[in-house]
């Protein structure tokens, strides 16, 4: 076992330390093949990929295999004997200290990889995964690390809190697209998908044309078209294709199908290079992104789903209260709000039931947003009351319009038994600087004098 200050010791030596095998005695063909055992052992540390640590109950080094230097840069004579606690990140000392205390005391360690951040010799922040145990070795307690570098590779973790923080979805894909180690062996990995009427591609590099295609007899065409997964060469595409994937080094491909909702299936294509390896190398991956793929569409369709809710009347499709609110509060500038309310809608609701009187909200709706601007607002805000906001418009504008939303209202409404009629009363308030809430109570103060007048006014 390497000293404080001293390079590290043959690795033989280091697994015999570290992992002390009692073969019953020392003499004869057993001890040889303990002898020879342990120098396999401690050939496979010192060889792996995996990083591997040994330190003592306080974090001073013990040994470190290759892929400790060649990963972190630091020179054997300084490493062994410094501390494992002066290498880690200052947020993550405290759990590091805390796993330690916990090995050495309760003989127990943390269950799975845990992640630090380690500083490298150039003073980078190196991401690890690690895994412990604590090994009884003579007369203190060995504490084995193994760790392996996160590196591009994406983590659920990653996932999630991009969602939860509502990045757009592209980003969220394409960095999915590193579910796939596709960097280590020169792949590509696309992903396309449909998402309302809008199609949608990200890649970890190549054109869209490489990891899509509709109506053009391409494999993505037939992949959608069938649901059947492809697998083949660059041979079998198009020239375009074909020429353009040869430019890049890439020879056969993958596209397989995933389905997350009522749209067309998504796709998920791998693209490897000529060097013998095949998309197959990638299949974990390949499966463990359309999972993902799936998770993550079918996320944001329903958070897009559920923030139109929160935004929309469901009855009608118009604004609601709050957006109506909001758009003031964001600042409008001059213009006008038009407040009304239906006239006769009770009776209807009351004497036809609420089904019809559903009706009547819909087709008022239909009738009022036919008739505004396309920069006008036209909402809800409640029962049989609606709102518009109109941005700029002089207040002359303001009565024509409130003029041809009330003519609007004279055609009947077929309600499925009867015709039914509906009237609408209207306040108009017009504001030359900018309209805010004050506006909004004019208007309706406006509404009310308008229906008190008409209900003043005589039968005929």
């Amino acid at each position: 076992m390497g000293r404080q200050n001293n390079p590290p010791a043959p690795a033989s030596s280091l697994a015999s330390s570290a992992h002390p095998v009692d073969l019953g005695h020392h003499g004869g063909v057993e001890h040889d093949l303990g002898a020879a055992i342990l120098d396999v052992i401690a050939a496979a540390v010192d060889r792996s990929p995996l990083l591997v640590l040994g330190m003592s109950s306080t974090g001073a080094i013990r040994f470190a295999n290759d892929a400790v230097f060649q990963s972190l840069g630091h020179h054997p004579v300084s490493f062994i004997g410094s501390n494992a606690i002066d290498l880690i990140h200052p947020e993550d000392i405290d759990r590091a200290a805390l796993a330690l205390v916990s090995a050495t005391e309760e003989q127990t360690f943390p269950h799975g990889f845990t992640r630090y951040r380690i500083a490298a010799s150039d003073g980078r922040w190196i991401e690890l995964e690690v895994l412990a145990a604590a090994v009884e070795n003579v007369d203190e307690t060995l504490i084995v690390a193994y760790a392996r570098k996160i590196g591009h590779q994406l983590t659920m973790d990653e996932v999630m809190s991009r969602l939860v923080a509502d990045e757009p979805v592209d980003q969220v894909l394409t960095r999915v697209c590193d579910l796939v180690l596709w960097r280590e062996l020169g792949s590509q990995v696309g992903i396309a998908w449909t998402q309302g009427r809008s199609e949608h591609a990200v890649s970890t590099g190549v054109a869209q044309i490489l990891v899509d295609g509709r109506d053009d007899g391409s494999p993505w065409a037939e992949t959608r078209r069938t649901g059947l997964p492809f697998r083949g060469s660059a041979d079998a595409l198009d020239d375009d294709r074909r020429g353009m994937a040869q430019r890049l080094g890439l020879v056969e491909l993958s596209v397989v199908p995933f389905f997350w909702g009522p749209q067309e299936p998504g796709l998920v294509t791998i693209w490897t290079t000529g060097d013998g390896r095949s998309p197959e190398q990638h299949a974990f991956g390949q499966s463990q992104l359309l999972i993902v793929a799936q998770l993550v569409l079918r996320w944001t369709a329903q958070a897009e789903e559920l923030a139109r809710f929160a935004r929309t009347d469901v009855l009608t499709g118009l604004a609601n209260r709050r957006v109506f609110f909001e758009s003031i509060e964001a600042g409008v500038g001059a213009g006008a709000v038009l407040y009304c309310d239906l006239d006769g809608f009770k009776p209807v609701n009351d004497g036809l039931g609420h089904g019809a009187g559903d009706l009547v909200l819909q087709v008022v709706a239909e009738r009022v947003s036919s008739m505004v601007r396309p920069e006008d607002l036209v909402a809800r805000i409640g029962g049989d009351e609606f709102a518009i906001l109109c941005p700029g418009v002089s207040r002359a504008d303001a009565d024509a319009l409130a003029e041809r939303v009330a003519d609007a209202m004279v055609e009947p409404i077929d309600v499925g038994s009867v015709f039914v009629t509906v009237g609408m009363s209207i306040g108009v308030s017009h504001s030359h600087n900018a309209i805010d809430v004050a506006t909004v109570e004019r208007a309706d103060a406006e509404l009310c004098r308008v229906k008190q007048e008409r209900a003043a006014r005589p039968l005929h």
